[in-house]
């Protein structure tokens, strides 16, 4: 069965909507296919495909390839390809420094994108900060609010997705705020909000490296290190709504404690870009003082590892050995396809990869496959639209 296969009991409407969701997923991934095509990748009977085609095409989700026809024996087939340029999703990424949001196709293309500024913790101008930029955003010349098929959201901290309501994100101000009911309320849109990693991994698996996996995983390196999972083709989101917590990895048991918490030292305190910086400021330093305290970028670490710095491989050994442990345990024990760097850090990545590959050679039964992300920030961006897209067809 199609990757996101599982099972919907015996409820018609959620056997129709999860077939439309396959069907169009598999076109969008594929880029043009026939009916018979689709019904033999998917199990699905050739005649529920043609009914679903119509509606898709009705919707103006696809259409037509008329000049493409399927070759091979017997009556040529019609070719169907996704419409993602008669739709637009307006999107937003709600965390630090910035509320950043945009109008995008579902195709991925950007159309307008602008920025306010986080009132750290006020909760209740952040929220009218966020109507603010939706507002604005539906101002866009030549797209109209009908034309806008929803809202997606990737909020920095808990979110229940289900419900809507954001369960603690102390960087906004909310605790258990419904914030998409108080949208939908304002806006009259479909409102849909997931936590920033899955958003980011959401991304990445339908746009993105990791487009056409069943299971991958998403890393982020940045000022938090994450890893988002998509799972037989959907976001695993954990039993307390709060997965992909890499940053709370514990290297080794017997570590030392940091001596203000008096927790165990975390993933996080060699890997962030955070603790990276610190760490080649001290290694710097030993060098040069001056140059040590103009150090104000971990990309810039990552660099100089590049270029065979010693104060910077000092720095960043230690970084590769933690965090090839942690792909290697994450990647064998789900059996994943490919893990896929993202974020801020990912072109700084691309750097690393092969030390992390060359660490784990001889040591593992089989190299992970590891990759870095070509999205950028574009990741948070095509998230949303799969979001808003998907949550739409389900329609649960």
């Amino acid at each position: 069965m199609y990757p996101g296969d599982f099972s919907v009991g015996s409820d018609p409407k959620k056997i129709r909507n999860y077939n439309r969701m396959l069907i169009l997923d598999l076109i969008r991934r594929e880029g043009i296919i026939s009916k018979a095509g689709i019904s033999r990748k998917t199990g699905i009977s050739f005649s529920t495909v043609g009914r679903v085609i119509d509606e898709l095409i009705s919707e103006n989700l696809i259409k037509s390839s008329q000049d493409k026809q399927e070759r091979g024996s017997g009556r040529p087939g019609e070719l169907f390809e996704f419409d993602g340029k008669s739709h637009f999703v307006i999107g937003a990424d709600l965390g630090y420094p910035n509320i950043r949001g945009f109008i995008a196709d579902l195709s991925g293309e950007i159309h307008k994108e602008i920025t306010f500024p986080v009132d750290t913790g006020n909760g209740v101008e952040n929220y009218q900060r966020l109507l603010q930029l939706l507002n604005q955003l539906q101002q866009e010349d030549g797209i109209q609010i009908p034309s806008i098929y929803g809202v997606g959201l990737g909020i920095a901290g808990i979110v229940d997705h289900t419900s809507g309501v954001v369960v603690q994100s102390s960087i906004l101000g909310w605790d258990n705020f419904p914030l998409a009911r108080r949208l939908h309320q304002a806006t009259g849109l479909p409102i849909f909000l997931d936590n920033d990693i899955n958003l980011i991994t959401f991304g990445e698996y339908g746009f993105g490296i990791g487009k056409g996996s069943t299971n991958m995983a998403c890393i982020t390196l940045g000022t938090r290190v994450l890893c988002g999972l998509i799972l037989h083709g959907e976001i695993f989101r954990g039993s307390n709504l709060n997965s992909g917590r890499l940053d709370q990895f514990i290297p080794l048991i017997d570590q030392p404690k940091n001596t203000i918490t008096g927790s165990i030292i975390t993933l996080d305190s060699y890997v962030s870009s955070i603790s990276v910086l610190n760490k080649a400021r001290e290694e710097l330093a030993k060098l040069d003082t001056v140059q040590a305290q103009s150090l104000n970028e971990a990309s810039n670490v990552y660099s100089a590892y590049n270029e065979g710095k010693p104060w910077a491989i000092e720095t960043l050994e230690p970084v590769i050995r933690i965090l090839a442990a942690a792909i290697a345990n994450i990647f064998f024990l789900l059996d994943l396809e490919i893990m896929v760097i993202s974020g801020r850090m990912a072109e700084e990545s691309k750097l690393i990869i092969p030390s992390i590959t060359t660490c784990l050679n001889g040591k593992i039964p089989s190299i992970p496959h590891i990759v870095a992300s070509n999205l950028g920030s574009r990741a948070t961006v095509l998230g949303a639209i799969m979001l808003v897209y998907r949550g739409l067809l389900r329609d649960w």
